[in-house]
């Protein structure tokens, strides 16, 4: 890899980390090899589509009929437990809905920033927990939190067709991602009732409260059940080389709509 190209990749990771506030996590350049240089940088450049795509949602720059396309590909640790690999969507109204205040008694506005939800493509990379859902779909538990504190969870229906003007085709649908109060009970919950896909107990050890996350280390210990830890090692591995500095940087699940319909 030539000079321009790295100087090209780690303006790439610069500028994605500047778009979601996060510019004390940026990776020093001198500690990536060309390989992971260009892992990274790819992974950026998808990530700061999606980011475009939120600003033009809150600008109203994007058209109507469209659905934002959150990602191309499934993530690794989600291939592995069985979702396909489509690229994911996820309605205007739905990122609206995400975006807007929370109001006490409504259903519908999460409160997150646009800085929380441009990292969306990025926590899909590693998610703390994933869940089947006893309704519909599966619940990805986000290693984050929103601005209350309470931990990110992301419903989803994998593979269903987006009739939109964004792909008109497959896709895994991306129905909310908001704040979960009781995560931990709705964890634990979960695995009693034999519906916990797998779990990074390190991840989520920042999320819930030490007691239940004890409850459910016992309680997966015995059942043997597979993790996600390391899945998604070389991506992680980067991103956890932070708190570096770039070169002197400083450092409730919402309906499907009849734009997206289940699969037959």
């Amino acid at each position: 890899m030539d000079v321009r190209e790295r100087a090209h990749l780690e303006d790439v990771i610069r500028r994605y980390h500047a778009s979601t506030c996060q510019m004390e996590s940026v990776p020093r350049p001198s500690e990536l090899d060309d390989g992971e240089l260009e892992m990274l940088g790819s992974s950026c450049k998808d990530y700061l589509r999606f980011g475009r795509l939120v600003d033009a949602v809150v600008s109203g720059r994007l058209p109507d009929e469209r659905n934002l396309l959150v990602r191309q590909n499934t993530p690794r640790a989600l291939l592995e437990l069985g979702f396909p690999d489509l690229p994911w969507v996820m309605t205007r109204k739905h990122v609206e809905q995400v975006l807007s205040p929370k109001i006490f008694g409504a259903v519908h506005g999460h409160g997150l920033t646009r800085y929380s939800l441009k990292r969306l493509p990025e926590l899909m990379e590693w998610p703390a927990a994933v869940i089947s859902s006893p309704t519909r779909g599966i619940v990805c538990v986000l290693a984050e939190r929103d601005p209350e504190g309470l931990p990110l969870v992301m419903p989803c229906d994998p593979d269903v067709t987006d009739r939109s003007a964004t792909l008109r085709g497959d896709v895994n649908f991306v129905l909310s991602v908001y704040g979960s109060v009781g995560l931990g009970a709705r964890l634990n919950r979960a695995s009693r009732e034999g519906r916990l896909m797998a779990l990074d107990l390190e991840a989520l050890g920042s999320l819930i409260p030490e007691h239940e996350l004890k409850e459910l280390a016992r309680a997966e210990a015995a059942r043997s059940s597979e993790t996600i830890e390391r899945r998604n090692e070389p991506l992680r591995a980067i991103a956890s080389r932070a708190p570096s500095l770039l070169d002197g940087g400083t450092r409730n699940r919402g309906e499907a709509t009849h734009e997206v319909s289940p699969r037959r």
